[in-house]
């Protein structure tokens, strides 16, 4: 057993020993009668009988502790500490019924033991019993006048039985012995608020202004409160006489954005988000957060190309040049305003932070594959390599970027490989196995392109450019020219618009020896934004030629001659004016 557990011991013995002898002692020397002697015996039984019980609880055997403290206190009911430490226990047994009935007691016998009668207040708190519970605050209140602490209290627990009125009660008590005190004025302001009192939580609120009036935060909670109410010409004067008073500050200058984004004062907000990016007072983490709803919207409209939205997240970056996550909001911003080769450097300053964020690799091999600096995205493709190995993206972009170089052979193993390290991202699956289709039908392995362009539809039957794709190579081939028309078809209703799928349906219709509806389709083309296609006029020329008018179909290779298709067979339509079957 510790010193601690001794000394523990001893004061509960000397407490239980005081309670249980009698007061006043005589100096004078008497023998003991037998009935002293058997009430001695008694006495020393009694203590340890409480040694054993108090014994046990401070060892942690509370359930051997409860039992002898029952049996106890059936014998010695008179014993008001051992009726709180039965409490005690079980209360810590989640027996708040029983800890309730014996806290009770306990108070009874010692009405004037604090401790005794906080510990039942709090079990009448906890069971939920509040007329009980206000009346013992009220005795510790009408007991301990010096100490305002039970005022607290007791509105802590109107609180809890939401009878406002009385709270405010008694935190207006409990102020005016203890002076000022912030907690409670926020406390007094919220409950006016429950209260639907608006003006008298202003009211508090203005107490904590007058006191601190250097602190933006309390204009701006009653700004708050009015426009709750809708009372906007008040929200209004509020937030013009912040902008006087505390321009500088961080905080308001984020309220003064967030006011003026409500009131889509789109040029005071950008003013005002300017300011908080620059404002080194604020953590990184913060500016990102209220630069948020601005990028949102930069997927869906004319904010693409808004460069006040750019100077914010480059503000953000370049006052926080060891923060990735500022960074990268900045890469992305460029990257979504088209803004590709900047993109690519901001994203190559992450990586110097992190390299171990595929997204950002990958990010940069698809710019550098858009801005089609081939040699760029294979490099990035390599390095990435070294941190995800065997990455099916990196492999799939390696693919494509030789397909593109034309150096197909190196191409198909590479593609191959990245179906074999992929299972889970079935749109990846499938543009592998589309990739694998254009592949093979450059190579003329039209089997396996066939094959291939089969199993990416049976992973997405409704992917439009696959539908199109093969669609158009079975056209071109001549061959199966009914399945490729439904797909061709499919592809339409997929994307009604698309001048490639028009141009693809169109010469379909052309292999199939429809040329007038043909035509309609290849000219649908063109006018939805194929006016510089030059495939798509030596398409319409191959038509009107076949409709006998070999003045609009010369006209027409002419025009797809001028627009840069320069193939050997279109010069040869050209100077023969026919098209060689």
């Amino acid at each position: 057993m510790t010193n601690k557990t001794h000394y523990l011991l001893l004061l509960n013995l000397l407490f239980f020993y005081a309670c249980s002898t009698q007061k006043g002692v005589s100096n004078k020397k008497d023998y003991l009668s037998k009935n002293d002697i058997i009430a001695k015996k008694e006495s020393t039984k009694q203590l340890v009988d409480f040694f054993n019980a108090e014994n046990a609880r401070l060892l942690g055997k509370n359930v051997e502790s409860m039992n002898l403290y029952n049996e106890f206190v059936k014998k010695h009911p008179q014993n008001a500490t051992a009726n709180y430490n039965l409490s005690r226990l079980f209360f810590q047994n989640k027996n708040t019924i029983n800890a309730e009935k014996f806290a009770k007691i306990a108070t009874t016998l010692e009405p004037k033991n604090n401790y005794f009668q906080e510990f039942y207040t709090q079990i009448l708190v906890y069971n939920n019993h509040i007329k009980e519970a206000e009346k013992q605050y009220n005795l510790l209140i009408e007991k301990n006048p010096q100490n305002p602490d039970y005022i607290f209290r007791k509105a802590q627990l109107f609180l809890k039985a939401k009878e406002y009125e009385k709270a405010i009660e008694s935190l207006t008590e409990y102020e005016k012995k203890t002076g000022f005190n912030e907690d409670i004025i926020v406390q007094k302001k919220n409950i006016y608020l429950v209260l639907d009192k608006p003006n008298l939580a202003i009211k508090e609120i203005e107490k904590l202004q007058n006191e601190y009036p250097s602190n933006v935060e309390f204009p701006i909670a009653i700004a708050d409160i009015y426009e709750a109410e809708n009372k906007l010409l008040e929200v209004e004067k509020i937030y013009e006489n912040i902008e006087q008073k505390y321009s500088d500050d961080a905080t308001a200058q984020v309220a003064l954005a967030q006011y003026y984004l409500s009131k889509k004062n789109q040029k005071a907000y950008n003013r005002f988000m300017l300011k908080i990016m620059q404002n080194k007072n604020l953590p990184t983490e913060t500016k990102i957060a209220l630069i948020i709803p601005s990028l949102k919207k930069i997927d869906n409209d004319s904010l693409a190309k808004d460069d006040t939205i750019i100077e914010l997240v480059k503000s953000i970056s370049t006052n926080s040049p060891d923060n990735k996550e500022a960074i990268l909001i900045y890469a992305n911003v460029l990257s979504v305003s088209n803004q590709n080769i900047k993109a690519i450097d901001q994203y190559h300053r992450y990586l110097k932070i992190d390299k171990t964020n595929l997204d950002v690799w990958t990010q940069i091999a698809s710019l550098y594959f858009d801005e089609k600096i081939y040699d760029s995205t294979l490099s990035i493709c390599k390095n990435a390599e070294t941190y995800f190995p065997n990455n099916s993206v990196l492999l799939f972009y390696k693919g494509i970027t030789f397909i593109q170089k034309n150096e197909i052979d190196k191409a198909i193993p590479i593609l191959k490989n990245a179906l074999q390290f992929e299972s889970k991202n079935i749109n990846l699956i499938s543009q592998i196995h589309s990739t694998l289709g254009d592949a093979f039908n450059t190579l003329k392995k039209y089997k396996s392109s066939d094959s291939s362009f089969n199993e990416a539809l049976k992973i997405a039957p409704n992917d439009a450019s696959i539908l199109n794709n093969y669609a158009y190579y079975l056209s071109v081939r001549n061959e199966r020219l009914e399945d490729a028309e439904k797909m061709s078809k499919k592809s339409l209703e997929i994307q009604p618009n698309s001048k490639s799928f028009l141009d693809t349906y169109g010469w379909i219709l052309y292999q199939q020896g429809n040329y007038n509806d043909a035509k309609i389709y290849i000219d649908k083309a063109i006018k939805s934004n194929g006016e510089e296609d030059g495939t798509l006029f030596e398409h319409l020329g191959d038509v009107f030629f076949k409709l006998k008018d070999d003045i609009k179909a010369k006209e027409y290779w002419q025009k797809a001659k001028d627009k840069g298709e320069n193939n050997s067979i279109l010069l040869e339509k050209l100077k023969t004016g026919k098209i060689n079957e």
